[in-house]
């Protein structure tokens, strides 16, 4: 039998039920060998969809932590790392656009409903950031056939913080020619580009950065801050 199985089956089980039922909030799990909390913090997320936030002492451990889990059965793209984004996020230096974009992306599954697991070092979780109610408003949803204004999208691209360069290479980058938009959206892997037709979003295809070709269709894009700060129309630099 597979790790993953031992911990589904462990969501089934009469007195571990009845535990995982009466969980509600935070739980300090100090007294449970470190070996066997994965696999229980497994089955109790098997038995309940819920969002979770893992916080350990070093990022070391949050790897271990995320490949434990995996091997538990809960599917990779659900566990999220919040890294630390350090003093650059906030001082003059260009942050690491990597390390902002998982961090965004983190942030962003901490708030939306339903379920998930953030894995964060003290450090990353005690981090500055946006109040919660702010970063809700923050996040833009654009899809083929939809109708949004164009200038309205390069407004809140400066507002999320977004820049323009030529081309996109980077996450937190955009650029526009004629009804071509192009967005490198924080927490993805490749740029993304919207065809218009006046107002209407005709469709949008993710493509290759470095030979501009299309692989693929995108149902969705989802664009959220290219940092934890954002701009208001009238503020300058």
């Amino acid at each position: 039998m597979r790790i993953a199985d031992w911990a589904k089956a462990l969501a089934n089980h009469p007195e571990l039920s009845a535990r995982f039922k009466n969980l509600s909030g935070s739980s300090h799990w100090r007294p449970i060998a470190s070996e066997a909390r994965p696999v229980l913090l497994a089955a109790l997320l098997h038995a309940q969809n819920r969002k979770t936030l893992i916080v350990t002492p070093t990022y070391e451990r949050a790897l271990g932590w995320q490949a434990k889990l995996e091997l538990c059965g809960i599917p990779e793209r659900q566990i999220l790392q919040l890294p630390s984004g350090g003093s650059s996020l906030f001082d003059d230096a260009e942050p690491e656009s990597t390390a902002l974009s998982d961090r965004i992306g983190a942030l962003k599954s901490l708030i939306e409903p339903g379920f998930g697991i953030v894995i964060a070092t003290p450090q990353a979780a005690l981090e500055r950031t946006l109040p919660k109610e702010i970063l809700e408003q923050a996040f833009l949803e654009i899809h083929p056939g939809g109708r949004v204004d164009q200038d309205l999208i390069l407004t809140s691209l400066t507002m999320l913080g977004y820049e323009r360069t030529d081309p996109v290479r980077m996450p937190g980058q955009y650029n526009t020619r004629g009804g071509i938009l192009d967005i490198f959206a924080m927490g993805r892997t490749l740029p993304v580009r919207t065809e218009f037709f006046g107002d209407e979003i005709e469709s949008m295809r993710e493509f290759d950065p470095t030979t501009q070709r299309s692989v693929g269709s995108t149902p969705i894009l989802r664009l959220s801050p290219s940092r934890e700060t954002l701009f208001q129309p009238g503020e300058h630099s």
